[in-house]
């Protein structure tokens, strides 16, 4: 992986529930900050993926190895919140991590 194309830094978040007042709710907490590239994907690349989706505001996304993120985390990068609803860790060495996402509207 060639450390130019990663020319986004994107922070990883993790879904964590709190109780307040007997309620429980959602917040999200940080769980890293990294280099990533962000490619907005089209239609005929959708079908080469393991992954199965529709719409125009999806992109895949290259980091370097974290086998710690999975679908229910999110990431922030430039101020936009992209839900992961896909993560498949690439080359047999594991250097690096493919997310596929979703931006928030």
């Amino acid at each position: 992986m060639q450390a130019g194309k990663l020319n986004h830094r994107i922070t990883i978040q993790q879904p964590t529930k709190v109780y307040e007042s007997g309620e429980q709710l959602e917040t999200w907490t940080t769980m890293t900050t990294v280099w990533a590239n962000l490619k907005p994907m089209v239609s005929d690349e959708f079908e080469k993926t393991e992954v199965k989706f529709q719409a125009s505001t999806h992109y895949e996304v290259t980091i370097r190895h974290l086998s710690t993120v999975t679908p229910e985390d999110r990431f922030i990068c430039d101020g936009e919140t992209y839900h992961i609803f896909g993560v498949i860790h690439t080359n047999e060495d594991k250097k690096q991590t493919m997310l596929y996402c979703k931006k928030a509207i």
